[in-house]
């Protein structure tokens, strides 16, 4: 299934100012999103999925196959009732978790999903990428924070910027063709981020899907079950999306990519 799906056009904003441009996409394909996760993080891994899923007393971990006809085996831990889990990298053989206001990390085994490490940090825990070097974190606001792989480690911070206001709510992260691409609380697009200024340099607007998603629910969203994930597909050069409690999961590729400036 492929289907061309054209963003709405956005209304500029502060009288002279225009909004970045938007991305035309393709909707490639979909599949089914399993245990209806409330979605905090996403990642592909060995052509799988690794997707943490949050609320207190509800929170795990699963990972399963991108095909659904795979016979890979799927696989789910529970974490512990006092976890609200949040963002998730993946780094070589082991992953990230952050946790929503408990300002714990844990380092996982990606095999075994168990804890190797676990390292402190102020404040809320939303969302996790890591690009190669350094893991980038959002905490809900407009700043993003870089931090070491190896002990989690603060080690600087950017403000992201959409027309030169902050950009509060950043979310769900994912770090592809050189640009952050950040999911925000409560809103339908996706934005690209420019690492070297933190500037939104291109708008991917999710309504139509989000559309879709609502003929699958007998009443509607819930009022929290938002846009969230975003995993880079290198295979298929394209983004996984999906949201809280969706039933679907949405690879969509962009006509044509940003490029970042460096």
């Amino acid at each position: 299934m492929v289907m061309l799906l054209t963003s709405t056009t956005l209304a500029a904003t502060g009288g002279s100012k225009s909004m970045p441009p938007n991305i035309e996409y393709q909707l490639i394909s979909t599949r089914s999103h399993p245990n209806l996760a409330f979605t905090q993080g996403l990642i592909i891994d060995q052509r799988s999925f690794i997707e943490s899923s949050g609320l207190y007393k509800q929170s795990f971990i699963q990972r399963y196959p991108i095909n659904e006809d795979s016979s890979s085996p799927s696989t789910t831990k529970l974490l512990s009732k006092s976890d609200f889990a949040e963002g998730l990298a993946s780094i070589g053989t082991q992953l990230w978790l952050i946790t929503w206001q408990q300002g714990l990390a844990r380092k996982l085994s990606k095999n075994t999903l168990k804890q190797e490490q676990l390292a402190r940090y102020s404040g809320e825990g939303w969302g996790l990428s890591f690009d190669g070097r350094q893991l980038i974190m959002s905490d809900g606001s407009a700043r993003l924070q870089f931090r070491a792989p190896d002990d989690f480690k603060l080690k600087g911070s950017l403000e992201v910027t959409l027309n030169n206001e902050p950009l509060n709510g950043l979310n769900e992260l994912e770090v592809a063709h050189g640009l952050i691409w950040a999911n925000v609380w409560f809103d339908s697009r996706i934005y690209a981020i420019e690492p070297s200024t933190g500037s939104v340099v291109a708008i991917i607007d999710l309504s139509s899907i989000i559309e879709r998603e609502k003929k699958l629910h007998s009443f509607g969203l819930r009022k929290d079950s938002v846009a969230n994930g975003i995993a880079y597909d290198p295979e298929a050069d394209g983004l996984w999306i999906t949201g809280k409690r969706w039933r679907k999961m949405y690879l969509i590729q962009p006509r044509e990519w940003p490029i970042p400036k460096i």
